[in-house]
This record gives C-alpha cells, structure tokens and sequence, in this order.
C-alpha cells in the first residue's frame, strides 16, 4: 500500500547514529550537528555534512547560501525547476517518548507542490513524518516555526526538511537554524482542554464515519454465520495464502471430515463424481458385510443441552437395506457415545434433502456429528449442515446482538476477494451455490453467502449497505445488472430473479463503489462506462471511486460523489496531511462539484503479517482508532464516510472475535462503539489555555481531544485519548456551553498498558466503566494512562 504511494520513503532505513554527531539529551551540547548548515563542504551527493539526502524524481540543486535574518554563517538552499521529492535528514539519539522542541527558519520561491509536505521541516519515526510545520506555497519570506514533538519509543529521532515529499514539485526551499531541545511534559500538555463553541468544520458529521468492513478473509465471514460445519459441500479445506498468512497462523483451527467405523468390508470415498455440489461427495459402501457401520464425522462442535439443532444433507443410494443414522456426541470408531440421534430413512436413487432437528441432553464444547452406513448397500453424501434453531437468518445471534450493539452504521461488502468475485454465483438457493477458492486469501468458501444474505444482514443491525461492485470479473453490463438486482423493480429482469430468490421488494442499496483499490489508465478510461451503466440501471444511487486519481477525478465529471483512498498507517499525521492533500486535489480537479472522501478502509496495517496485525487486538489500536475518528470528525466537511477493516475474525484486525464456543471483542469495538452512539454531529475546536489545537503527541499535546454537539445542540460530548504511560491531570473548561454546575455521564476505556488485550479466556479484561462526575464551569479532571475518555453532558 505504502510503499506504492512514497517508494522513496520507505528506501529511507534509519541510518546509524555516530555518537560524535549526536549529544546526549541534557548535555549542554546541541542534539542536531551542523544545525545552521555551516560547515563546508558539502558531500558528493549534494548532502551538508552530518545530514543525508534522499531524492525520488528530479536531481535538485542543493547548495549554500546566506543565512536567515540574525543568523551568521550559511543557509541550506534545496531548488529544482523539475518534478522532485527531496528531503535532507539526520537521526538524533533521544530519549524515548520525551517532548522536544523544534524550530528553524524557513524560507520558499515559487515552491509549486501539490502534495502533504512541501517547505516544511519534521520530525519523523524511521521514515515517516509525524509532525510538520506548515506547508509553504509560492513565494513566502524567512520566518521562524516552533513545533513541540514527542521522540519515538524507539529513542531514534530522525530531523529532515523537504523541498517536496510524498509526491514530486517545483521551487526553492531555504532552511537555517535548526535545533532540538528537550521541554517538559508539563510545557507540552498545556493547563487546560478548553471546549470552544467554534465549530471545527463546516458540516455536520456523518454517522458513517463509524463503519466498518466485511469480506471473504480466512473465516471472517464464516464466523459470522450459524453454520457450525466445516467443509460442508466436500470440496476440500484448503489454506490460507502463503504470501499473507503464516500457515499456523488462522482464525481457526480446521476441521476435516475424518472416516470412521469398522465396516466390515465396507469404504469410505471422497469421489469426484456425480455430486450434489460442485465437484465432490462422499460414497460409503458396503457390499455385503455391514461389520459395525461406517461413515464420516467432523469434531469441534460446540453443543448446548435442550439446544435444538436442524441438521441437513443431501442422500441418494443404491441397493441399501437399512436407515442411514446421525449423531451427535463422539464417535471412537467403534463405538458412538450419543447425546441425541436420529435414523433417516426414505432415500431414494436420486439426490433429494433431508432434515431433522437433533436435541442433546448434554452440554459440550468439543462434540461430533458422525453420519454412519450400517447395512448393505451404497450411500452418498453432499451438502450437509448443522444450525442451531437460534439463528437469526443464519446468522449467529450472538454476532448479529453485537454487531447491532456496535452501532457501525455503514457495512462495506467488498476486499480484495470481489477483484475475482462473480456475484451471479452467490444468489439463489444456497444449497446448489458452488463453493469458490477465496482469491487472494486463500480458503474455500462455501457460498453461502452472497448478495442477498449480506444485505439481510445490514437490515438487521440498522447499517447502510455499501456494495463494492467488481471491476474485474465481467463488465459494466454486469455492474449495472447487480444495481438492479437489488434495487430494480420485481418485474425488471434482475428483479425479477430476486422476486424469485425470495426478496420482492428492492433493497435500495444507495451506495456502490466501483472496483476494489484499483488504479491506473485502464480504470480511469474504464470507469466512466461502468458509472453510467450502474446509473442508468437506477438514477438514485451514489458512487464511490476506488483510489483517487487525476484521471479519475477529470473523467468523471458529475458521475460520482466519492473518491475513495485507503488508510493503512499508524501515522496520524500522514493521514491528517493526505487528506488535506485530498483537500487540495478536489478544489483543484473538481471546482464546484460535491465530491466528498469515502475511507472504504482503514486500519493500523494491512500488509504486515505479524506483530504489527497482532497489534490490532490491542489497547493501543483501542486508542489509535479513536484518533483516526477525531481526525474524520475534523474533516467532517470532506470525510463522509470510512469503514475499519475489518468487523469479525481476520486474524487480529477484528473488531468481533469468534470461536465455536461463543464471541468476545477487541478493545477497539468500544472505541468504535463509544463514538458512534455519543457523539453529535456538530464539530467543536478544542484548544489549550494558549489557542493550540489539543490534536496528539505527534502535534505538540500529550492528549488528542474532540468535541462534539447534538443537532439539537442540547447534548455536549467530549473525547479525549491519553495514549501516553502516565495520568494527565488538566482543567476541563465547559464555560462556552454550561451556565453553571451540570451532571455528566463519563466512559473510561483504559488499560495497565498498551498492549492489554481481550481473549476468550478473559473476555472483559478492557471493557468500559461508566460512572457520574460533577462539573462547573471549570473542572480538574484526570484521564488515566493509556486510556479514551468520553464525557457527555446536557447543555
């Protein structure tokens, strides 16, 4: 992802820090050498001595030249009259999480740069910028900026100033007098979170800035759905892809269908022919000594006594003299200890379903279905599935009241799977559907869900659907059909085949993406085809782009109302400065057009396959997450909508974590949770007792706060996430929206540490505290170590 977007950046490894280039936080020596860029001369590769330069694009010019207004010696001068992405850098030794102070003078000419760093300098972790000074344009004089930062953990520190960076562009840039002191925590926080009654954005906020993501991920969906068996149409478990997933690393265990009994001289075949469904089934055969029975059973069944359970599968046979026999309990081969079981009979020579409802009188957490052959005769097996009578349909209760619970708002269908998904496939009745190999993240998903289920699904946790059309199976005939599929009338044709599949009435999916994470000359001269095509199917619906481009923006004209970048970073900074490169994009491309950000995805990695995807089951993902929110709330005027990735399972990222057994969530679902149900829709700066905005760390605060008022502007909701180790104690000034002493309802979702987590062994470990607290005007609060604080107050 990242890398695609910054190559150049992510080329920067930290470089070795010599200890004569670098004091020693407290020393009396700088921490920056050569900070005023005064020795001479310059290396081979332009860079001053003690700094480094790195260049994607255009060679610039990088030169000495006068110094900055008061200062002696020499400034840096960094020009080019062609498209470059330059940056010049140190890395400090600091000490790790302190606050320091930097500064320098800045000066541009003509600097032309439409990207989320340009004639600025910053502090950066490895190599991404956390914290900047503000961009220049043009033509601007010298000018002294200050920025207060907090080190890395890592106790590295890398200083670097830009002519451009995450893009390319054009000008002179001039820097001098650079220096990093240390400061205090107290210096950083500022005396008060004061709640102004400015508004920080112009619009109101979207509730589906709260959404989140579903797709076809090793058992995301599958954790989902009531279903309690594996492998149910026989075509194999297969696993995850290697280039993703480490082998042992899944969301769950596989259950295969072992053989068992002793039968004589009996066989049990897995054969690939004359099946129900798809390309394989089950033959049992016993050509004249039936012995003890033989069959097929699949452990890892979570069984519940007075549970009822609907068990079906498709038989047909041959020459069989005797009832085919399911049980639940264990099966040891030769024997089965029964907690419920049930003998069908009636099965003809052609595939026909069978059904009955199997009622346990013993609770067990690791049970079996075994389907056992006890006379002579040939059998054969497709299709079989286990619900229990609790499903809400076919979903699991537990998911869909959490889920419900979880107020997301807005549900993306779509991922990496829908590049290779045929929606045709996944309607009509599931039990002829052909499950599919899950390209890219390996699997084999059963199909048994499809359009039509997930929209189910969205009616019945009250979210808005968002369907991502595919772009690369089919055509824009094929898009527009799904479009009408769901929301054509039940005499048009699609509609007529959801009439059919059970659904007469439209769904009124109002919002459409087309294709996932695509980029490119093909999409943009594609795109405008595909838009028309869907829009003519139904005028009413809203689309959304996949990434944003200039040819996308330029060639759809008034056809979409969302472009769509995905935000797979940890750097908050980086996405406050992407979206106000987005900003700049859409005034520049799309005057006058109401084009607005659709997040589709987003989350603290995608890529990374360990720790740093472990890291999404965490406290400290609980927190970023509300980061990432208060950003959205911020920008509320451009960012209408965004979707976490993902809801369930997924190996960490989700925010609902499944086992047979049951469910628990990730400090992150109350995050998400807190937000979407007390927050308004009407933004509100907050600032410190000087005037700066309270936005985090990485912006000169030891606490990233957000305001918010109802639309009828009666309720007062205030977050705030201290993600640092120790408490903040600070002065909470209401006095903009109370008259006097108020009652208020305070949430607390706090942690002994960053890396506390939810299990199945200990569900509740991080989980909210509600609690009253008194407030006036002015009110000293104190908001724990590693902790979101949501305070909500009547006005």
């Amino acid at each position: 992802m990242l890398s695609t977007l910054f190559p150049l950046y992510h080329a920067l490894v930290p470089v070795a820090i010599a200890p004569a280039l670098c004091a020693v936080p407290g020393s009396q020596a700088p921490l920056l050498f050569n900070d005023s860029f005064d020795q001479v001369p310059l290396g081979d590769d332009g860079s001053p001595s003690g700094w480094h330069i790195a260049v994607y694009g255009a060679q610039p010019s990088v030169t000495l030249d006068d110094p900055a207004p008061a200062l002696a010696g020499t400034s840096l001068r960094i020009s080019s009259d062609k498209p470059s992405d330059t940056a010049v850098y140190q890395d400090l030794s600091v000490t790790p999480s302190g606050w320091y102070r930097l500064s320098g003078w800045v000066r541009t000419e003509g600097l032309s740069a439409d990207t989320s760093i340009h004639g600025a300098f910053c502090a950066c972790d490895g190599p991404m910028p956390y914290s900047c000074t503000p961009n220049r344009d043009g033509d601007t004089p010298w000018r002294h900026e200050s920025i207060v930062v907090r080190a890395p953990t890592s106790g590295v520190m890398r200083v670097a100033v830009f002519l451009v960076g995450f893009g390319q562009g054009t000008g002179t840039a001039w820097f001098d007098g650079l220096e990093v002191e240390p400061v205090s925590a107290g210096e950083a926080a500022g005396a008060t979170v004061k709640v102004t009654d400015e508004p920080e954005s112009p619009a109101p906020i979207s509730p589906w800035i709260y959404g989140n993501f579903v797709e076809f991920l090793d058992h995301h969906v599958q954790g989902m759905r009531a279903q309690m068996l594996d492998d149910v149409s026989f075509e194999g478990i297969l696993p995850p892809s290697e280039w993703c997933y480490w082998q042992t690393d899944k969301d769950v265990y596989d259950r295969p269908w072992i053989p068992t009994g002793l039968g004589g001289d009996g066989a049990v075949d897995r054969v690939n022919e004359g099946a129900f469904n798809g390309g394989w089934c089950y033959r049992l055969s016993v050509p004249t000594s039936p012995g003890l029975g033989i069959g097929i059973r699949q452990r890892g069944l979570c069984l519940r006594k007075g549970g009822k359970y609907t068990l079906s599968f498709y038989l047909r046979q041959e020459d069989l003299d005797g009832p085919i026999r399911a049980t639940l309990g264990h099966d040891y081969g030769p024997f089965v200890s029964a907690y419920a079981v049930t003998d069908f009979t009636g099965v003809t020579g052609e595939w026909r379903k069978h059904t009955a409802v199997l009622e346990p009188d013993t609770d067990d957490d690791d049970a079996e279905l075994s389907i056992r052959v006890a006379s002579r005769g040939t059998v054969w097996v497709d299709q079989v599935t286990l619900v229990p009578d609790d499903n809400i349909k076919g979903w699991r209760r537990d998911v869909v009241d959490s889920v419900r619970a979880l107020k997301p708002n807005c549900l993306r269908f779509g991922g990496s799977a829908v590049i290779a998904y045929d929606w045709t496939k996944g309607i009509g009745d599931p039990d002829k559907r052909v499950p599919f190999p899950n390209w890219p993240w390996g699997r084999m998903e059963p199909n048994d869900v499809g359009i039509d289920e997930f929209l189910q699904f969205c009616e019945l946790v009250d979210a808005e659907p968002l369907v991502c059309a595919s772009y690369n199976v089919g055509s824009a005939a094929d898009a527009a059909a799904e479009v009408e599929y769901c929301n054509g009338p039940a005499d048009s044709e699609w509609g007529s085949r959801r009439a059919a599949n059970g659904h007469p009435e439209p769904y009124g999916v109002k919002l459409w993406q087309v294709g996932n994470e695509q980029a490119g000359e093909e999409y943009e001269q594609r795109l405008p085809d595909y838009c028309r095509a869907m829009l003519a199917a139904d005028p009413t619906i809203e689309l959304l782009t996949a990434f944003p481009s200039d040819g996308v923006i330029e060639g759809t004209k008034d056809l979409v109302r969302y472009v769509c970048p995905h935000y797979y970073s940890t750097s908050i900074p980086w996405m406050v400065a992407d979206i106000r490169a987005q900003r700049e994009h859409l005034r520049r491309l799309a005057p006058g057009r109401n084009i607005r950000i659709g997040v589709t995805e987003w989350n603290g990695t995608a890529g990374d396959w360990g720790p740093a995807r472990a890291m999404m089951a965490t406290q400290s993902n609980a927190l970023y997450c509300a980061r990432v929110l208060h950003t959205f709330q911020r920008n509320s005027d451009l960012v209408a909508m965004a979707n976490r990735s993902g809801l369930m399972n997924g190996w960490c990222c989700g925010n609902i974590q499944t086992s047979p057994r049951g469910l628990w969530v990730t400090p992150a679902y109350y995050t998400m949770q807190l937000l979407s149900r007390h927050c308004g829709t009407r933004p509100l700066k907050v600032v410190s007792d000087d005037g700066a905005e309270l936005r985090g760390p990485e912006f000169g605060a030891l606490l990233d706060a957000m305001a918010t008022l109802s639309d009828d502007g009666r309720k007062l909701t205030v977050t705030v996430v201290n993600e640092g180790g120790n408490p903040v104690e600070t002065a909470l000034d209401l006095s903009a929206h109370l008259r006097g002493h108020a009652t208020a309802t305070r949430y607390t979702l706090a942690a002994e540490g960053p890396f506390a987590v939810n299990d199945e062994a200990r569900p509740d470990h991080v989980k909210p505290t509600e609690s009253s607290m008194e407030v006036e005007l002015e009110t000293w609060v104190e908001f724990p170590a590693w902790s979101l604080t949501v305070i909500e107050v009547g006005v």
